[in-house]
């Protein structure tokens, strides 16, 4: 059987939590390497809970291998931290929809215009 697919989950709220509980589900298809958010009671709880890896130290998601990065922050913290990643060469799953409403359209011309750079 092949190795599951493993992620770092960026973010400490209730969608980092419910995708540890995904890899807890299916663990022989999925698997945290390592949580990384700002609030130390949350990341905490994560470890605890999940049995993960966590750390308050952004650069530990650069030291820190996986085939896809989960990104769970706020939308004002999403489109730099994608493009962020994008330039790493990470894969990326983005839960949180890349900016409001108002300004999907520029975000995804803004995607759009990447990937085809690429």
């Amino acid at each position: 059987m092949a190795e599951p697919y493993s992620m770092i989950v960026i973010g400490d709220g209730w969608r980092s939590r419910f995708l540890c509980r995904m890899a807890q589900a299916v663990p022989d298809r999925l698997r945290v390497n390592l949580v990384v958010g700002h609030h130390a009671d949350r990341l905490e709880a994560i470890a605890r809970d999940y049995g993960v890896p966590t750390s308050a130290d952004a650069d530990a998601v650069a030291a820190t291998a996986a085939d896809f990065v989960a990104v769970v922050v706020s939308w004002p913290a999403t489109p730099g931290l994608v493009a962020q990643l994008a330039e790493q060469g990470r894969y990326v799953y983005c839960e949180t929809p890349p900016a409001p409403d108002g300004v999907n359209a520029t975000c995804q011309e803004s995607a759009r215009q990447w990937c085809m750079n690429v």
